[in-house]
This record gives C-alpha cells, structure tokens and sequence, in this order.
C-alpha cells in the first residue's frame, strides 16, 4: 500500500502486510525532486527554481505548492484573472483555500487552470510512488487537500497522469486509488499505534 497527503506539507507513507499484520513505513518522498514531463509542467519548474532554487515535489504538491502555480498561471499572462477573485485571493488568509474554492465553483479562469495543473502533476506523481513501491494493494490519498477537490480528482485528468508510464500502464490500471475522507484518520491511527506499543510493553 502507499499513501499520499498534500496539505500544508506533503506526507507520503508505505506499507506492508507481514505476519497477517499491516506495517507502516515512514518516508520523506515529498521532498524528492520534482520531475517535469510535459512542456507546461517545464515551465512551472523554471519559474520555481528562478525563485526558490530546487524544486521539490512538496514544493507544487501542497497548499504553498497550488499557491506557486496560480502565480505561475498569473506570471504566463495567457489567462487573464477576474480581478475581483484576484482581490479576494490577495486578501485572504489562505490563499490556496481561496484559489481551490474558485476553481471548483469556475469563478476564475486562472484558478481553473491552476488547479488543472495540479491535478495532473499529483496523478503524476501518484504513479511513480505507486511504480516506486509496486502498490498493489493500493494507492491512497489522504490529507487535507485531497477531500475537498475530489470531483476534480474524479475529471480524468488525475487518472491519465497516473497511468501515463508507458509499458506499465497496464500494471497501474490494476491499482486501486482512493480518497480517504474520515478527517480524524491521522489520530485514528496514531492511537492504534499507541495502543499497540501499551500492548506490547506490557508484562
């Protein structure tokens, strides 16, 4: 199994089942490279590594990361923003929360296309953790971005991403992809562990 998390940051995890038991593995892939592969997605590499230096994949793939693209969008100036929206972007104590609620509501031409952007670069990139890790059993997005864009998820563009790896695109047509919605599974989860670890230390 692996698991993805755009949010503030970008989490991902891994795991096994062992002894009839389901292990999680620890990563840090969200800070692996960003890789580019189209034309469009080039070209926000190079406006992010103009101003940050390297380019990370929790770097595009997080609320700052939806933030980067709309000004990236903006920076192209092929698509002209309503300045209303652009106003209430700029005013916002969350920008990207603004930016996605445009998108989805097609308030904002920019927006739109922002969020188009992403979607594909997380399909992308959900494809090469689910090759990286052989994930059968699954590939499962969680955080706090991944619920509240899921009709754009569900638009074909996720999906194409995903399975645009050439000769293993049969392989990733058979991986299961969801979108946990339970907001408490972080502490969920974590209390199992601990649990498990009170279990365990017992005499």
């Amino acid at each position: 199994l692996a698991i993805m998390a755009p949010g503030t940051g970008l989490g991902m995890g891994l795991a096994i089942r062992h002894g009839g038991q389901v292990v999680p593995l620890a990563s840090e892939g969200g800070h692996a490279d960003f890789a580019p592969f189209d034309e469009e997605t080039l070209s926000l590499w190079r406006y992010i590594r103009a101003r940050r230096g390297r380019v990370s994949l929790e770097s595009v793939l997080s609320g700052a990361g939806l933030e980067r693209i709309y000004q990236w969008r903006r920076h192209l100036g092929d698509t002209h923003p309503d300045p209303r929206t652009a106003r209430r972007i700029e005013a916002s104590d969350d920008p990207p929360a603004q930016i996605s609620s445009l998108a989805m509501a097609r308030q904002d031409p920019v927006c739109v296309r922002a969020m188009a952007c992403f979607v594909r670069c997380l399909g992308a990139a959900a494809g090469n953790l689910a090759l990286t890790a052989a994930t059968s059993g699954g590939l499962y997005l969680a955080g706090g971005i991944a619920p509240k864009i899921l009709p754009e998820l569900k638009h074909g563009a996720f999906e194409a991403a995903f399975l645009d790896k050439g000769r293993f695109r049969d392989f990733l047509a058979k991986v299961p992809v969801r979108v946990i919605l339970t907001e408490s599974a972080p502490v969920l989860g974590a209390a199992r562990v601990a649990r498990l670890f009170r279990n365990d230390s017992k005499p």
